[in-house]
């Protein structure tokens, strides 16, 4: 190559990133948090059980609502991704994903104050 030429110096490119890994991975974290949602539930469900409380069986109601609306989003999320180049999510999807953890954590909280006394 000749001196002073613009290939010779410019460093190698930097490799394409693969765009399979990251629905991938993207899949992966929602099933996860899916699974890790209903381990609460079934705890919560069996704090229920237990105690026999009327209030304790409306928490693990509401668990259980929220984990499915989760799961839910969850499966509507990684259709899109596995179709190829998912839209950015739409506001409804945020709600969805929103509500049950802002009404879980509370209920949680209310069901372990109800069932320690």
């Amino acid at each position: 190559m000749r001196a002073g030429h613009a290939d010779a110096a410019a460093p190698d490119p930097l490799p394409v990133r693969d765009p399979a890994v990251q629905p991938e991975r993207t899949d992966m974290a929602w099933w996860r948090t899916v699974l890790a949602f209903a381990v609460l539930t079934l705890l919560v469900w069996r704090g229920a059980v237990m105690t026999g409380d009327p209030i304790g069986f409306a928490v693990a109601g509401i668990a259980t609502v929220g984990w499915a609306s989760f799961g839910w989003l969850a499966r509507r999320r990684t259709a899109e991704l596995r179709r190829g180049r998912p839209r950015p999510p739409a506001v409804r999807y945020a709600v969805v994903a929103m509500v049950p953890v802002t009404v879980l954590v509370p209920a949680v909280a209310a069901g372990v104050a109800f069932t320690t006394r």
